[in-house]
């Protein structure tokens, strides 16, 4: 993988940190339900160890 793939790879992991962050302000704050954030945050971290895992 080059330089270039993997700062990509990193920006995407960040992003999807940052994301998920989002999502447990919203069930923090009542915005969102716990089923839908159980559904959301479990997509972004099998995403994020997917990523891990290339590494």
């Amino acid at each position: 993988m080059g330089v270039g793939a993997a700062d990509k790879q990193q920006q995407q992991k960040g992003d999807m940190d940052e994301e998920s962050e989002v999502i447990h302000e919203q069930l923090l704050g009542r915005e969102v339900d716990v089923a839908a954030f159980f559904q959301k945050h479990k997509k972004l971290r099998v995403v994020y160890h997917g990523f891990k895992m290339k590494n």
